[in-house]
């Protein structure tokens, strides 16, 4: 590989007498698996070349070539000196492989894994075979028939591979009857406003059918014309109206009743006030609350023309006594069961007066109010400042109280 030699130059040194203990070596070329190497000797004082020494052949210095795939999951690479001369001139190994990609197997199909060996620059394929192992999702309904009142109904559940689609099971069902009946309503025959009818229901699943009677609601008339105005020599009068239902003209009969004017004064009693509530009576007979709602105060006259008069009586709560009668003229009245009193028809003034009957435990003054005149005292009527200040809300109370109970 180099030819040695040397060659005497006039330089002036003599290259004949070399040291021989004052050298350098220089490998000129490594030995490798099939050559001999050589290493050179050079002077330390004249870098001249003092001798040269051959260097035996290694057997383990292989200059190795590239890795090749075998295409057998190895790679092989060959030492370029010797070749398949030797046995230890070629290594096989298997790939050193980094996954880079993967696709899962499932039930029908095959995955794959692809991976990458970065000594021999090899991309290796791998099939991973289908699994043959369904997986299941979650129920689905199918082929519903709803139950009726008799019959029952019911579902196909069916779970179906949630990778291939193909069914893995299917259960039917069951729904009970519901026992309901889903009736439709005819009449026979129709009820009008007068006569009773009947209603016929018939189970539109079944046919199970029964009947019910629907009475007659009577004539609805809202609005009625006086047609024979009732007088005290023919008492009984007419109004006629129109049924908003059938649509028949009504007719009804009504009584007479003794109109005339009425006048009725309501008294302060020691300090007590009394208010009141009237009804009135309108021609057709009807009977309806009077708009005019009246906060009495001592001497006032309150005068209704052409009305029979019915009012409330409340008592201010500062009034000593838990009970109380109430007289028109002097003449004691009787309470009605809703509560009113009625002022007398023979009345043609009256002074309305309240006497106290059952003392109170608020204020239990041992004089009540005055008798059939309608005067009198409680407490020689002296209320102290707090007294009169409880009275007035409790006043306030008694009189929302009564409002909303007429």
């Amino acid at each position: 590989r180099y030819e040695m030699s040397r060659t005497a130059v006039d330089d002036g040194y003599d290259y004949t007498n070399h040291s021989t203990t004052r050298t350098y070596s220089v490998v000129l070329f490594e030995a490798t698996c099939s050559e001999k190497g050589m290493k050179a000797y050079y002077c330390a004082d004249c870098n001249g070349l003092v001798r040269t020494e051959e260097l035996p052949v290694n057997p383990s210095a292989h200059t190795w070539g590239a890795w090749i795939d075998n295409g057998d999951g190895t790679h092989t690479r060959t030492c370029v000196y010797c070749g398949n001369d030797h046995a230890d001139g070629v290594q096989t190994k298997p790939h050193a492989l980094d996954e880079i990609y993967r696709s899962a197997a499932t039930c029908t199909n095959t995955g794959t894994v692809v991976s990458y060996c970065p000594i021999c620059a090899t991309v290796v394929s791998e099939t991973i075979p289908a699994t043959n192992v369904h997986i299941a999702g979650d129920p689905v309904m199918e082929n519903y028939t709803a139950p009726t009142c008799v019959a029952a109904g019911g579902y196909d559940s069916v779970r179906y591979c949630t990778m291939c689609g193909d069914e893995m099971s299917r259960t039917r069902v069951t729904i009970d009857a519901t026992g309901v009946h889903e009736y439709d309503v005819t009449y026979d025959p129709k009820p009008t406003c007068t006569t009773d009818g009947t209603a016929v229901y018939t189970c539109r699943i079944c046919g199970d059918s029964y009947t019910e009677t629907i009475k007659a609601p009577g004539h609805n008339v809202t609005e009625w014309t006086v047609t024979v105005t009732p007088t005290a020599s023919n008492p009984e009068g007419k109004r006629s109206g129109v049924c908003e239902y059938c649509g028949e003209t009504v007719e009804e009969t009504i009584a007479f009743k003794p109109l005339g004017q009425r006048f009725v004064q309501f008294i302060e009693q020691s300090g007590v006030t009394f208010s009141a509530v009237a009804y009135k009576q309108n021609a057709d007979g009807a009977w309806k609350y009077d708009s005019n709602d009246v906060n009495v105060v001592k001497g006032t006259v309150t005068t209704y023309t052409n009305v029979d008069l019915h009012f409330f009586v409340t008592i201010n709560s500062s009034f000593p006594y838990s009970d109380y009668d109430v007289y028109a003229d002097g003449v004691k009245l009787t309470q009605n069961a809703d509560g009113s009193y009625t002022l007398p028809a023979s009345a043609n003034r009256a002074n309305v007066s309240v006497l106290g009957t059952t003392p109170t435990a608020i204020n239990p003054g041992d004089s009540g109010v005055g008798g059939d005149s309608g005067s009198g005292s409680h407490n020689n009527g002296k209320l102290s400042f707090w007294e009169r200040i409880v009275a007035f809300f409790r006043s306030i109370g008694e009189f929302f109280r009564n409002m909303f109970n007429r």
